[in-house]
């Protein structure tokens, strides 16, 4: 852990006392995690802080604690923010409309994981070797050795297991087992958690998920398994794309499979790109090309293209990448 960024972020929270968190679009368990952690984690502190997002709150992370205080419309939030944390995001552009309520002259802290990250802010603490954003949030709260709260450890504990597939992804090492033991001392409950982030589906979701599945197409070699949600199966409001790790690792665990892409359409007309891989390609520097980022394994682009288009681009990079 890096000591100098460590101390350098202390600074900046010992200097302010009201801080803007926000985090990208369509956040997801490690993204909220952080970033109501650090909340908690600023309020011991006797700061003030809001959440302010660019995006609802799936479904499966709303059992969250302090999830009912975040702020899901940036235009509503007009206040004078001493600092802005950014968190988990790859670059300042990922925190959509929030940008627009965060004061031009207020210092950006950023923390983040991500090996894409473009280091946009006054502080940057960007650690590739940690599993997930909120390992450095704990690290930090750890700094200022305060006392760890069961709100704040159900946050910690949450962003972990999500961030490291339920220990199944790379990146779960010993250390993500040591902080889920100790977040467990802390009070918090497995199962309740677990029961949390998988027991919200409705039948929508599950033919969405059926439909997702039953289009799944795999290259002539084997290599690479793809499949698409259309603008069309998303006109039932209550209809909402599950995150597309669920889809994707379906595909990555296919025999022979080294990489797994899922195309969403979106309402704007754009294509969002999510890949998995096995670890033969990158797929933070597959995504790059198109504008994208992420982590050598799971990473994500936009692409301004027809679903058709966004297909052929991004599968003949993968298979250039793979030297087919």
């Amino acid at each position: 852990m890096d000591q100098k960024k460590i101390s350098s972020t202390a600074a900046a929270i010992k200097k302010h006392r009201y801080f803007l968190i926000s985090t990208h679009v369509n956040p997801d368990g490690d993204a909220f995690g952080s970033s109501l952690a650090l909340k908690f984690m600023l309020e011991a502190l006797g700061k003030k802080a809001d959440i302010v997002v660019d995006s609802a709150c799936p479904k499966e992370l709303a059992f969250l604690p302090g999830t009912d205080k975040i702020i899901y419309k940036p235009e509503l939030k007009q206040r004078k923010y001493d600092a802005v944390f950014c968190l988990d995001c790859g670059s300042y552009d990922r925190i959509g409309k929030v940008q627009k309520i965060a004061p031009k002259n207020a210092p950006i802290i950023n923390i983040d994981h991500h090996e894409t990250n473009t280091r946009f802010g006054a502080i940057n603490w960007v650690d590739l070797n940690v599993c997930a954003t909120a390992e450095l949030i704990l690290a930090m709260a750890e700094h200022f050795k305060i006392r760890i709260s069961r709100q704040f450890a159900v946050c910690i504990y949450t962003a972990i297991v999500t961030e490291t597939g339920h220990f199944s992804f790379s990146n779960t090492s010993l250390r993500s087992h040591m902080i889920a033991a100790e977040m467990i001392r802390y009070g918090v409950k497995p199962s309740i958690v677990s029961y949390g982030l998988v027991k919200n589906k409705t039948l929508s979701d599950l033919k969405l998920t059926a439909k997702v599945m039953g289009r799944i197409r795999v290259t002539k070699d084997g290599t690479t398994a793809w499949s698409s949600i259309t603008a069309d199966d998303l006109k039932n409001p209550r209809t909402v794309p599950g995150d597309s790790q669920e889809y994707l690792h379906h595909m990555v665990s296919l025999k022979g499979v080294h990489a797994s892409i899922l195309f969403r359409q979106t309402p704007e007309g754009t294509v969002k790109a999510s890949a998995r891989t096995d670890g033969t390609i990158s797929a933070s520097k597959l995504m790059l090309k198109f504008g994208g980022g992420g982590h050598p394994r799971a990473a994500g682009c936009t692409l301004k293209a027809s679903l058709k288009n966004a297909q052929k681009r991004v599968l003949d990079a993968v298979k250039r990448m793979l030297g087919r």
